[in-house]
């Protein structure tokens, strides 16, 4: 612990008072990032950002040779335009004036770390929630079409149709084939794409035949990596909620609902290269999020004279949106409860 000095006698002579230490707390598990094209704005270049994507030319069924000395018909290019805009985002907290002067715990400094874990944690709320906004989505079964007949777990099957479809789009995974190693229990990877979930999933990811943990693979990992199944990598985050109370009904199925009505409804979501992008305002800050900072604001001024209230404040700019829904599935699905 560390300690705060105090005099409390006639003679001044100086005592000490240890200062309480806070306990730990879990950090920011912010894991999107190696699958979102990350940009940069310039300040005072407006809030609107546009990406701009060549289509594929089109190759025809049965190509033929020019005719001799006779030119090929020209092509105009053909291009995707996305437009976004940047949001600003922001928290204040504050404490009292006494609680910073006379508290064994040190809120201030404490509050710091926590709303830059808070920060961290928003922006990749708001790269979840743009990644999950893709059209291209299934469902737990071939026979269920919408998010309110939600009736099963993940399987071997819908994972696999995800990535036909994928690959149908000649989308590019993220790594390449790794070989393995002679290690025993090592298991060779595939070329892989990479999916998101949360972390109530992972039981059922399990169960999936050829599901294998990451501790039995060899190579490089992304951060929050959990297992791999054919070609793809999983990565699961508590962070990455479901959709509460929009399946079947509960019933006896034995899967997570929120109020034990309807069940809670949870999106895998498989990206390949290609398919997001992000934004922020260029700057530097200890953060890691461009332009914005984590500041303490201790003093008087004209709205607190008396310096009663001590706040600390983060504000950043932010923009993530999907730019290529070829290139992104969604697999929604149910959650087992109680694993058996």
């Amino acid at each position: 612990m560390a300690t705060r000095a105090y005099t409390n006698s006639p003679g001044g002579n100086i005592q000490y008072e240890a200062q309480k230490d806070f306990l730990w707390t879990p950090p920011a598990h912010t894991y999107l990032a190696p699958v979102f094209d990350e940009r940069m704005k310039d300040k005072n270049t407006g809030n609107s950002v546009q990406f701009r994507r060549m289509v594929p030319m089109p190759v025809v069924t049965t190509p033929t040779g020019i005719v001799e000395g006779v030119s090929p018909a020209s092509q105009a290019f053909a291009t995707e335009d996305y437009t976004g805009t940047l949001t600003r985002y922001a928290d204040v907290y504050e404490t009292t004036r006494i609680n910073a002067d006379l508290s064994p715990w040190n809120e201030v400094k404490e509050g710091v770390k926590q709303l830059r874990v808070k920060v961290d944690r928003t922006r990749e709320r708001i790269r979840y929630n743009a990644a999950k906004a893709g059209t291209g989505v299934l469902y737990n079964s071939p026979t269920i079409s919408t998010r309110a007949t939600v009736n099963g777990v993940i399987t071997l099957g819908r994972l696999q149709r995800a990535v036909s479809e994928l690959r149908a789009n000649r989308a590019d995974t993220f790594t390449e084939i790794d070989h393995g190693s002679t290690k025993v229990g090592s298991t060779p990877v595939e070329a892989c794409y990479v999916a998101f979930c949360s972390t109530d999933l992972e039981s059922d990811l399990r169960n999936i035949p050829g599901f294998t943990v990451t501790a039995n693979t060899t190579g490089a990992k992304f951060p929050g990596e959990f297992g791999v199944c054919q070609n793809i990598r999983f990565i699961t985050n508590a962070d990455y909620i479901p959709v509460p109370d929009i399946g079947v009904a509960i019933g006896s199925t034995g899967f997570r609902s929120t109020t034990g009505t309807l069940i809670d409804v949870y999106p895998i979501i498989i990206v390949a290269k290609g398919a997001l992008a992000a934004v922020k305002l260029r700057g530097s800050s200890d953060t890691g999020m461009g332009n914005g900072s984590v500041k303490v604001l201790d003093g008087a001024d004209k709205s607190d004279p008396t310096n009663e209230r001590v706040l600390i404040s983060a504000a950043w700019y932010d923009l993530a949106m999907i730019v290529g829904d070829p290139y992104i599935r969604r697999v929604e699905v149910a959650c087992t409860a109680n694993p058996t």
